[in-house]
């Protein structure tokens, strides 16, 4: 049983609710007594470029290691959480475990292995792999990268939804048809123009989408990026949700196939066999791998109703009742720490 007066510290960016914070509140609901270091306190970054500041912001991040150190020195916390932890040094992680019993945990929800440049990015988190008791990633192909690093335990950290944030409301009428609220890529770019060409009222909601040059850019459907609270409303306003993998951080699943079920919205998703284990096709949600597919199934869905509105309550109860909050990820955590002591 873990201690009531039990320290654990947060150091991550703190620029995004859904990360840092999130986890944060899912530890004191635990009763852990749960700790703030924010690195941009500190420094240029997240304003500029990660590689700009490795460049042109020394300076900067020889005061973050050493407040960091400062900070944990003077707190002496029985866990560190390191949440992305792009500019922690080794040499650092080594100063903060002298005559300490601390655990140190990192995660990265980026993938840092991608290719040369993200490398480059992330060297500092690379080459200090070695010490951390646990490092957690995001995506399954990133347990093999960390693993040909160092020995030190490779675990999963999945996606999760925000418990109050991420939820149904269940008063709003289902005013949009087809929704999609995230990022332009160009994979995803090919299969909006497909539903548009045919018909479809989709909605599209993120940055960069005004890049493109074709039909996206002409569409009256098309609307710059929401913040956390309009996107859980636009979700509860949407008949159907789709859900879009990232290809250049080669993902298998991403953090809209929980937050969607959590609002009770229909999610219909890129089909993967990750995503096969988690929502059970056809009941639970429903998959596509081409614009064929696609364009058929939300065809069917904007007709069915009863049969899109089952398949979506199926959904949420998956989502909330096999352990898939912030809360979870937490105690996930809490878990793993105590197989360390």
């Amino acid at each position: 049983m873990l201690n009531k007066n039990m320290k654990v510290l947060i150091a991550g960016d703190w620029k995004y609710e859904i990360y840092e914070q999130a986890l944060f509140d899912g530890f004191l609901n635990l009763g852990v007594n749960a700790l703030k270091f924010s690195f941009s306190d500190y420094m240029k970054y997240p304003d500029v470029s990660v590689l700009k500041t490795l460049l042109f912001y020394r300076n900067e991040v020889e005061l973050v290691n050493r407040k960091l150190e400062e900070y944990i020195s003077l707190i002496k916390p029985d866990l560190v959480f390191f949440q992305r932890p792009i500019f922690v040094r080794s040499e650092t992680l080594g100063n903060i475990r002298k005559g300490s019993t601390v655990k140190l945990i990192s995660f990265h929800n980026d993938n840092p292995f991608n290719n040369i440049k993200n490398r480059v990015k992330n060297f500092s988190y690379i080459n200090s792999l070695d010490s951390y008791d646990i490092n957690y990633v995001f995506r399954p192909s990133n347990l093999n990268d960390v693993k040909k690093k160092t020995s030190k335990p490779a675990k999963l950290l999945m996606p999760y939804y925000v418990q109050g944030l991420h939820k149904k409301y269940g008063h709003l009428p289902k005013v949009i048809d087809v929704i999609f609220i995230g990022h332009y890529e160009k994979s995803r770019d090919k299969y909006c123009k497909n539903l548009i060409s045919n018909n479809i009222d989709l909605k599209i909601y993120g940055p960069d989408w005004r890049n493109d040059n074709g039909l996206l850019k002409k569409n009256k459907n098309l609307f710059s990026a929401v913040n956390y609270k309009k996107y859980v409303h636009l979700l509860n306003e949407s008949k159907i949700a789709l859900a879009f993998l990232s290809r250049r951080n080669k993902d298998v699943y991403t953090r809209r196939n929980f937050e969607i079920p959590a609002t009770g919205t229909f999610m219909l998703s890129e089909r993967t066999p990750e995503l096969q284990d988690i929502f059970i096709e056809g009941k639970e949600c429903d998959y596509f791998s081409s614009e064929e597919e696609l364009l058929d199934k939300v065809n069917y869905y904007l007709k069915n109703t009863s049969i899109r509105e089952k398949i979506a309550l199926a959904g949420y109860n998956k989502c909330v009742q096999t352990g898939n909050s912030n809360l979870d990820r937490a105690k996930e955590i809490l878990q793993a720490y105590k197989k360390l002591l």
